[in-house]
């Protein structure tokens, strides 16, 4: 199966990463600063403490973050949102310009919405290039093929 991989693409992934890490390492900050604190409701339907929200809404405004798109801002394009899920703290990262996006993994918390764990910064790669992208996807089809081979060849005993 051959994917069509351009320069542009490429080029785009590697800004995106760029950025995810730039905002992750800022949000991992953000986050360690709360260690032990209550951050996330756990009654009703949950959500963001106010002191939380309104620390990551600060986050967001320094950085031009969350701005609707309007003709006064035609230029907004980052997009970021922060859930728990299965006490995860995560946040989603969404280029609006593209279809680019990343959950970014900043750490725990207990039962009761506290902070007991904070997670180390992801790397994402920045430097793709179109062939090693090409030749990544080539040779995944090739080793997908040969596991189907492989699994056929000892199917006899399913």
């Amino acid at each position: 199966m051959a994917r069509t991989i351009t320069a542009e693409s490429v080029n785009n992934r590697n800004a995106f990463n760029a950025l995810a890490n730039e905002v992750e390492g800022h949000l991992i900050r953000l986050v360690n600063e709360w260690q032990n604190r209550k951050v996330w409701k756990t009654s009703g339907y949950g959500g963001l403490t106010a002191a939380f929200n309104s620390a990551f809404n600060g986050y967001c405004a320094d950085h031009s973050y969350n701005i609707p798109h309007t003709e006064a801002n035609p230029t907004s394009r980052v997009w970021l949102n922060l859930y728990c899920s299965h006490n995860q703290i995560i946040a989603n990262l969404r280029d609006l310009n593209s279809a680019l996006k990343v959950d970014l993994y900043l750490g725990r918390v207990d039962d009761t919405g506290v902070v007991d764990r904070v997670l180390a910064c992801h790397q994402r790669l920045t430097n793709y290039t179109v062939e090693s992208v090409s030749e990544a996807f080539k040779r995944a089809y090739e080793l997908e093929t040969e596991a189907r081979v492989l699994r056929s060849s000892v199917s006899d005993f399913d």
